[in-house]
């Protein structure tokens, strides 16, 4: 009997203490974003090694926790860095380790439900969860070389890896996708891919447009070549920075 009541008082603490450290994280995430701007970010998170960098990608201040980032600002994260950004609208973007982004755009208009955030994406991976804003206007984009991803309120990934292929996955709702194809690129035609995988490749001068539902995927290649939208496996994708997000948005919700 005493061992019963003992475990039911060390369940009871436990509980007490996640309750306290979930608190704990609202109140002070509340406190980064007070007296935020229409046109500047705040990191809300950071771990490990995280840098400002200049136009020509060297270092040039350490980040922490509270700082806050404006259009043009670029980011690094080196191994085991991770950083998390917050937007006006309340919409979230986190980096992984071996990251490198750009702020292109921050402008919200919260009276009329407008906003125009744009992120250039050198490489790596982003985890975006842009909130959506009823009967609002605008969107976040994230943006490669060769492809831009739209949201007006979704859950998605995108990475650039280091051959400028571009690979987006989409977890919650839709993500609008443009490509533009590099000027090398081959003449348009439609080829066959594996199957269940067709591909097309695009002309020099041509872009294409394509929505990506919820649980789909798309790779673009350097070359033109996109995939059509296919669904991935949730239970194969995931990894430790896929459960990593989603925790962190479960606690944001």
């Amino acid at each position: 009997m005493k061992s019963n009541n003992f475990r039911g008082l060390v369940l009871n603490v436990l509980v007490l203490l996640m309750i306290s450290a979930m608190f704990f994280s609202f109140s002070a995430r509340a406190d980064l974003e007070i007296g935020l701007r229409n046109d500047e970010a705040v990191i809300t998170r950071l771990i490990g090694p995280v840098f400002r960098i200049n136009e020509d990608l060297l270092i040039t201040e350490d980040l922490i926790k509270g700082v806050r980032l404006h259009p043009g600002d670029r980011i690094r994260t080196d191994t085991g860095g991770r950083i998390e950004l917050t937007f006006p609208d309340q919409s979230l973007i986190r980096l992984d380790e071996h990251t490198m982004l750009e702020i292109t755009m921050i402008s919200v208009d919260q009276e009329f439900s407008r906003r125009n955030i744009g992120i250039r994406l050198l490489i790596g991976k982003t985890w975006a969860n842009v909130k959506s804003i009823p009967n609002g206007t605008g969107t976040l984009s994230i943006a490669s070389r060769t492809t831009v991803a739209d949201s007006r309120g979704a859950v998605f990934r995108m990475d650039v890896l280091e051959n400028d292929v571009v690979i987006v996955k989409t977890y919650e709702d839709t993500v609008r996708l443009e490509f533009s194809p590099p000027p090398n690129a081959p003449d348009s035609k439609t080829t066959a891919g594996t199957p269940g995988n067709p591909i097309f490749r695009q002309g020099n001068h041509e872009k294409r447009n394509q929505i990506l539902q919820s649980g789909n995927m798309l790779i673009a290649r350097s070359a033109g070549v996109v995939t059509r939208p296919f669904r991935f496996p949730l239970k194969v994708d995931i990894c430790e920075w896929v459960l990593w997000n989603q925790e962190h948005d479960r606690i944001e919700k």
